[in-house]
């Protein structure tokens, strides 16, 4: 296959920042373009260890993809417009947004192939181009005007294969290879009107086809020229213009792990960001959280699934967090936030350390009467004489110890700890607090 001309060895160094910046294919997820309505498309994903078939970001309306195929070396994902005047677009494969890479200077390019080398391939209406993948400008390189739909490279590139509409009752598999100037039969008596089709890692090949009362993504054999009823995949599409099925070494990264777990949660319109932040909706509700920047590093796990475990509050926002562990034993808290409907729990230690330093605030404004109320009963007929003698120092008093720290609380009662330091000696006091029938905790001693 040397002859072949490859016009960029490394596309990736030559794409414009657009679509360098579009998330790349998942290595275990089939990507396709359903035909709505005539000239609208919708993307969707199949996962192929979890058998989960997803719409894929909004309905591209007016937008007639129909060529789809994934580039070997950057694992971007590309679409062919079949309109006149046809574009190339990148699709971002977590959104399914597309992004024009530019005209490809031909009409109706309903089919995309990318060689196992790097080119990129298309069918047309003036015949097989090869495309740039850097400004989307197509070379004509076998004109002809056949009723191909469907393109797809052989494992090793030695040929190209395509599906033709050349019967009124069935489509025919054709083959090229280049320098050649003609195309070979190489299958007959596919259903009618196959209109896409794809090379499969096992060496299958994958197609859909216009109109299929079967609903899936169909297997098939080229030694026997037979579809295999058993290994296709069942969609909500009659209509598959265009399929793109990864071909490289998979491994999972520890964001598309988190998101498997979520989808399989149930959550929708998934988004982690670069950041860690994360928004995911789950029954009409949109809930938060945030990755930790730290990943310690533990043991490995006997399989490759993440797992996740509920931890108690890490962050003091009132919310249990989560434990995240990937299978390569790297193990990273996710703080969660809650929804958009939740409050988070009231937390009976912040109350009572806000409780105290109301109180402390009024002793030092020299108002003794709001800083009894804090008190219980017994407890201002105890230390309102006590307030009122050291009212005149109550701002070096108050500023002389820490914090409010919390011992426990247990129901109705609560012990907390403050440090002062003393002549040179950090010295320790209790504090006490108790709830009252009306729900209100007030200070009981001292």
């Amino acid at each position: 296959m040397s002859k072949i001309p490859i016009y960029s060895l490394c596309a990736c160094l030559f794409l414009p920042f657009e679509a360098q910046a579009v998330s790349p294919a998942r290595c275990d997820t089939v990507y396709a373009v359903h035909d709505a309505n005539v000239k609208h498309s919708q993307f969707f994903t199949y996962r192929l260890k979890t058998h989960r078939l997803n719409s894929l970001g909004k309905k591209h309306r007016a937008y007639n993809l129909e060529g789809l195929s994934i580039h070997p070396d950057t694992h971007v994902l590309y679409a062919s417009s079949g309109n006149p005047d046809a574009k190339l677009y990148t699709v971002d494969a977590i959104t399914g947004d597309i992004s024009v890479v530019g005209e490809i200077g031909f009409d109706t390019v309903v089919a995309l192939a990318f060689h196992p080398e790097g080119s990129l391939w298309g069918w047309s209406q003036q015949g097989l181009l090869e495309i740039d993948v850097a400004t989307g400008k197509g070379t004509l390189i076998l004109p002809g005007n056949y009723a191909i739909q469907g393109l797809t490279w052989d494992k090793l590139g030695y040929v190209l294969f395509a599906v033709a509409e050349d019967t009124p009752e069935h489509s025919t598999l054709w083959a090229w290879m280049y320098d050649s100037d003609s195309w070979f039969t190489m299958c007959e008596h596919l259903p009618k009107k196959v209109e896409s089709l794809e090379t499969r890692p096992d060496g299958l090949f994958a197609y859909g086809f216009h109109n299929d009362e079967q609903l899936s993504v169909h297997a098939y054999d080229i030694t026997s020229c037979e579809t295999l009823v058993n290994k296709r995949i069942d969609t909500p599409f009659n209509d598959v213009e265009g399929i793109a099925w990864p071909d490289f070494e998979c491994v999972l990264s520890n964001t598309e792990l988190l998101r498997d777990y979520l989808e399989s949660e149930g959550y929708q319109n998934i988004v982690i960001g670069d950041d860690g932040h994360i928004s995911a909706e789950l029954e009409g509700e949109t809930h938060q959280a945030q990755l930790d920047s730290e990943v310690f590093q533990g043991s490995p796990l006997s399989s490759d699934q993440l797992i996740v475990t509920e931890i108690a509050d890490a962050n003091n926002d009132g919310f249990n967090d989560f434990r995240l562990t990937y299978p390569s034993g790297e193990q990273q808290t996710m703080f969660y936030f809650g929804s958009d409907s939740q409050q988070p729990p009231v937390r009976e230690d912040v109350v009572i350390r806000n409780l105290w330093d109301e109180m402390n605030a009024a002793l030092v404004a020299g108002d003794v009467q709001t800083a009894i109320s804090y008190l219980t009963v017994s407890a201002q007929r105890k230390y309102q004489p006590v307030f009122e003698a050291l009212l005149p120092h109550m701002s070096e008093i108050v500023g002389s110890y820490s914090p409010l720290g919390k011992v426990f609380i247990i129901e109705d009662m609560a012990e907390f700890v403050v440090y002062r330091e003393i002549k040179g000696e950090l010295k320790m006091f209790f504090v006490y607090y108790l709830k009252g029938e009306d729900g209100v905790w007030r200070l009981s001693a001292m």
